[in-house]
């Protein structure tokens, strides 16, 4: 879907292409150079006028379908003379994936469920982390040099398949009990014979003696009947 805030009655144009960078090899001996060329994957259109309050919504349907995920420009221009256009990046995913995460803010020790919405029989990873990074010094004198390397603090794993429709709800145990709340990354992402998918999601670990926040509403997509299996890493 396409949303736009415009001028009364200005005509819209939005055009979504998927390129990719092709390098060629022209010449022989000593003579041959490298050319890179910009070669068009996809490309759709979508064209309207807004209405009187200068708002335009449109739909575009997507029929690329490639192996893994992509990253296509979307550029919207409005008005007649002049033109102003505008670039929005949008990434296409090889198949559908929608993912629910409850609550959002856990307690150390406590239970994250996750629900995805997939295409049907998709293998799910999910991979929850909390990093850190410590500058450390390596070398001596002129070359000394300063690194940041990522630390790993904790990691829990969640594992299984989506049902016949494509829902997947699977819960997960959080044994970390950070001193002070910890932002943690979820990486969720589905594999299919169509593709695959990913999609991120923070989540915050409380501290213990801090009363996380509980969300009561349940995603739309929540799967029922298949449980996840969890595997749980401290490090």
């Amino acid at each position: 879907m396409l949303g736009v805030r415009t001028a009364p009655r200005a005509p819209v144009r939005g055009t979504l292409r998927v390129t990719a960078v092709h390098t060629v090899l022209t010449g022989a001996g000593k003579h041959r150079t490298r050319r890179a060329r910009i070669v068009l994957l996809y490309g759709a259109t979508i064209t309207g006028a807004a209405d009187a309050h200068g708002r335009f919504t449109g739909h575009m349907r997507v029929s690329y379908r490639p192996a893994t995920p992509v990253t296509a420009t979307l550029s919207v221009t409005v008005g007649s003379t002049p033109t102003t256009t505008r670039l929005v990046r949008v990434t296409i995913q090889a198949i559908p994936l929608t993912v629910g995460v409850t609550p959002r803010r856990v307690r150390g020790g406590g239970w994250l469920t996750l629900t995805v919405r997939t295409a049907a029989r998709a293998h799910i990873m999910a991979l929850l982390q909390v990093l850190t990074s410590q500058v450390g010094v390596h070398g001596t004198r002129q070359h000394r040099t300063h690194v940041v390397p990522v630390v790993v603090l904790y990691q829990v794993a969640l594992h299984g398949m989506a049902d016949g429709h494509g829902r997947f709800s699977g819960r997960a145990r959080i044994t970390f009990k950070p001193a002070r709340p910890a932002q943690a990354g979820l990486l969720v992402t589905a594999r299919a014979l169509a593709g695959g998918a990913s999609a991120n999601v923070r989540v915050t670990i409380a501290s213990v003696g801090v009363r996380a926040t509980r969300h009561p509403e349940r995603s739309k997509h929540d799967a029922r009947g298949y449980r996840g299996h969890a595997a749980h890493h401290r490090t």
